[in-house]
């Protein structure tokens, strides 16, 4: 019969949290996101209008989502300072 090991799934959870260790998930990270963001070849004329629709997509969401973090910001310093009522 097989002996199972049941220690191999153990995990330190303070051996993710050395400098070395932060440092070298922080770099592999930056490597994923550079190969996430080369650019691939672009073989018909709709993909490269996909492409071009969903960067202006992109940065729409992202005018948006800036948009309604400066209100948001806006509307709590107002909050605190006591220019709005509670809703």
């Amino acid at each position: 019969m097989a002996e199972i090991d049941f220690s191999a799934g153990y995990r330190d959870a303070t051996k993710g949290s050395t400098l070395k260790a932060l440092q070298a998930r922080r770099a592999q990270m930056q490597t994923r996101i550079e190969e996430a963001m080369k650019p691939e070849p672009i073989a018909s004329a709709w993909q490269g209008a996909a492409h071009v629709g969903g960067v202006i997509g992109a940065s729409i969401r992202e005018a948006r989502v800036a948009n309604q973090e400066a209100s948001g910001r806006d509307r709590f310093a107002k909050l605190l300072t006591g220019g709005l009522r509670k809703d």
